[in-house]
C-alpha cells in the first residue's frame, strides 16, 4: 500500500490505479490487527479490511485533488 499512496502524492496528472482485492471472494486472512474487529467471525473481519484499504485509497486520491476517476468493483 505504501508504494499505491507514495504515487499518489507524487503524480500532479490524473492516473490509473488498479487494485485487485480479493477481500469479498476470498476471505480467508486478515491483518493481525482486524482479528476479532467485529465479533462476527472472519469473513466480517475481513471486509472491515476491505473498507479500511478503500478509505485509505480514497483518501490519498482526494488529497492529490488532479480529478482522479475512482472505480470500485467486485
Amino acid at each position: 500500500m505504501k508504494v499505491i499512496f507514495w504515487w499518489c502524492y507524487r503524480s500532479s496528472a490524473p492516473y490509473f490505479l488498479y487494485a485487485a482485492l480479493s477481500h469479498m471472494h476470498v476471505p480467508l486472512a486478515h491483518a493481525p490487527q482486524y482479528d476479532n474487529v467485529t465479533g462476527r467471525g472472519v469473513y466480517t473481519d475481513t471486509l472491515q479490511e476491505l473498507d479500511g484499504i478503500v478509505e485509505s485509497i480514497l483518501t490519498a486520491v482526494k488529497q492529490t485533488n488532479n480529478n482522479t476517476l475512482f472505480w470500485f468493483t467486485s
